[in-house]
C-alpha cells in the first residue's frame, strides 16, 4: 500500500495499482473507494494507513501504468513543496521531484510547473490589478517599508530604513538599470548599491514608467 495526494489535497492510497479515495473514516478504521467514478470497489484500512484490514474487491477497469500511479505521487508531493518553499524556480522543482520516480521525464515535470504554480497561488497574495492599487499595497507597508510616490510621473521609491543608513554611510555610491525584468505597470527598475567590502548591496529601488531624460530627472 502507498499514499498519494488527490487534486483537493487529500489523502489517497494506491493498492495493486488502483487508486483509492477516502470514502469514510471510523474510529478504528477508514473506508475507500476507487477514485473511477464507474467503479464501485472498495477497500478498508486501519486509520494509520499501516495494514489493509479488508483488500478491495473486484475492478471493472483495468490497472493504471506505473507513469500514471507516479504522475499523482509526484504530483501531491511538488504541491506540498511548492507552498512551503515559494521561491524556488517551479522547473527546477519538479525536475528535482521528478527524479525520485523512474518512469518520468522531463516532460513530465514541465508538465508539473502548472500544478506548482497553481499551489502557490493560493498560499501567496494576489498581485495587484493597477497601478493605483500597488501604491495602496505599498502604503499598507509604511512601518516597515519607506516609499515615496510620485503620482504625476508614476515613479515609485522604495527602500528600507536600515538600507537608507547604510547608503548614507557609505563613500561609494552605484546606479543600475539594466535589469531584463521589471514588475508589471512599469518599464525600468532602478537601483542605488551601495558598495561594501567589495560588494554591491542593493538599497534603493524606483519603479520607473519609461527610460526618458524627464524620468531620470524626476526621480526622487
Amino acid at each position: 500500500m502507498e499514499t498519494f495526494t488527490t487534486r483537493e489535497g487529500k489523502t489517497g492510497i494506491i493498492i495493486d495499482k488502483f487508486r483509492f479515495k477516502k470514502d469514510k473514516e471510523h474510529k478504528q478504521s477508514i473506508s475507500w473507494r476507487c477514485t473511477n467514478y464507474q467503479c464501485k470497489s472498495r477497500c478498508t484500512t486501519d486509520v494509520q494507513l499501516s495494514e489493509v484490514l479488508s483488500f478491495p474487491t473486484a475492478h471493472n477497469h483495468e490497472q493504471e501504468d506505473d507513469r500514471t500511479i507516479q504522475r499523482h505521487q509526484v504530483r501531491g508531493a511538488v504541491k506540498r513543496k511548492a507552498e512551503e518553499s515559494v521561491h524556488e524556480r517551479p522547473l527546477k522543482m519538479a525536475c528535482t521531484e521528478v527524479q525520485c520516480y523512474d518512469s518520468l521525464d522531463f516532460n513530465d515535470a514541465k508538465m508539473l510547473r502548472q500544478s506548482i504554480y497553481r499551489a502557490r497561488k493560493k498560499v501567496m497574495p494576489n498581485l495587484p490589478r493597477s497601478l493605483t492599487e500597488t501604491c495602496e499595497i505599498l502604503q499598507g507597508h509604511q512601518s516597515s517599508i519607506l516609499f515615496n510616490i510620485n503620482s504625476a510621473s508614476s515613479i515609485i521609491m522604495f527602500a528600507t530604513p536600515e538600507t537608507v543608513r547604510f547608503l548614507c554611510s557609505t563613500k561609494h555610491v552605484y546606479a543600475d538599470g539594466t535589469f531584463y525584468t521589471c514588475p508589471r505597470y512599469f518599464y525600468q527598475l532602478y537601483t542605488f548599491f551601495a558598495l561594501n567590502n567589495g560588494m554591491y548591496v542593493p538599497c534603493v529601488f524606483f519603479l520607473l514608467p519609461d527610460k526618458t531624460k524627464q524620468t531620470y530627472e524626476q526621480m526622487p
